[in-house]
């Protein structure tokens, strides 16, 4: 009898433990959708002139990445620091790939095609495999509308 409560005490912790880590990765999951939803409210608010990347982006982040098309799940996870179940590899070259960080944490994850998402990241030529940024740095972005698409084009100084 007491074995059995032992493994039912044993069982009920795992499936306890088991609920709290699903609980954090589904709260992961919404805090990153929810901030992609607030930044697809901002970019459509702006208007064709210069701004911060921080006054772009309505949440914290660290760092953001874009990377190149055709870049494997694994390579990505290994240039962020961690591994996440909502990275996916791009499909097409005209796909965007572009993920805020912060705290070691994905807060925004952006991906897909621009007539789909109705923006686009532009983060210049000089760089190769992909890009990264750190929200300590001035980061300036000139935003410019073509064909019902907002571009939004790193501008170096």
């Amino acid at each position: 009898m007491k074995v059995n409560k032992k493994i039912i005490m044993i069982l009920c912790l795992v499936l306890g433990l088991a609920t709290v880590f699903l609980i954090y990765k589904l709260s992961l999951t919404s805090s990153s959708q929810n901030n992609l939803t607030k930044l697809e409210n901002k970019i459509s608010s702006l208007s064709n002139k210069e701004y911060e990347l921080k006054d772009i982006t309505p949440f914290e982040w660290d760092v953001v990445y874009s990377f190149e098309a055709y870049i494997p799940k694994d390579e990505i996870e290994k240039t962020i620091g961690f591994d996440s179940n909502l990275i996916k590899e791009t499909v097409s070259e005209g796909m965007q790939q572009v993920i805020f960080v912060k705290s070691n944490q994905m807060v925004c994850y952006v991906y897909g095609y621009d007539d789909k998402l109705g923006y686009s990241f532009d983060f210049g030529d000089d760089w190769n495999e992909y890009v990264k940024l750190e929200s300590k740095d001035q980061n300036y972005f000139q935003i410019l509308q073509s064909n019902g698409i907002k571009h939004i084009r790193y501008e170096k100084k």
